[in-house]
């Protein structure tokens, strides 16, 4: 509830500035509100390979797992153990695609592959260049987040650390979507990269 308070008045001044920035700047590259098709479709995806991955290596875990006399720890732990399969295969994917994708642009710097300087990321701000497929990157990281939060919320089992992942969700979330919208694509996605 208190998160909640605190973020909207930075979505509300997120899209305040992006409206301003639009009226100002028009000819800029400005994402565009109907992009988010790309967060829905990617966290409706990514909540799909979750199912997907833990229906198929649930099995294959409880064989593994220790605890087999004790039915209610073994299925917890396959579970958690399957969970885990999916999010290596998502961060794997993640970091690939962000690597591909910011690899040659002029604000990745060298220690984290990339050729470019850390100050290349402010030239020109708040109207920064951002490398082709930044916003997409940032859509699918906001996709990922935001239908873990919606999955914690609606369809997990709640445990005792319920309330600290729904502030990690909002927050996450949240800053994900301000940063998109606020122009600050080059920083966050380097952040999140």
């Amino acid at each position: 509830m208190i998160l909640g308070v605190i973020t909207i008045p930075y979505l509300y001044y997120t899209l305040k500035l992006y409206s301003l920035g639009r009226a100002v700047r028009p000819e800029y590259p400005w994402p565009h509100l109907s992009e988010l098709w790309k967060t829905v479709v990617s966290g409706l995806g990514f909540f799909l390979a979750k199912k997907a991955i833990v229906w198929l290596t649930i099995d294959w875990n409880r064989r593994i797992c220790k605890d087999q006399n004790d039915p209610v720890a073994l299925e917890k732990r396959a579970d958690k153990a399957s969970r885990y399969i999916f999010m290596i295969l998502y961060f794997i994917f993640a970091t690939s695609y962000g690597y591909y994708t910011f690899k040659d642009a002029p604000f990745l710097p060298w220690w984290l592959g990339g050729s470019g300087t850390w100050e290349a990321m402010f030239e020109g701000a708040p109207y920064v260049k951002n490398a082709p497929g930044a916003v997409t990157y940032a859509m699918l990281q906001l996709g990922y987040h935001g239908g873990d939060l919606v999955h914690h919320h609606f369809f997990a089992v709640r445990q005792n650390d319920y309330a600290e992942m729904m502030v990690h969700h909002i927050a996450a979330s949240a800053l994900l979507f301000c940063m998109i919208f606020s122009n600050f694509a080059t920083i966050g996605c380097v952040v999140a990269f």
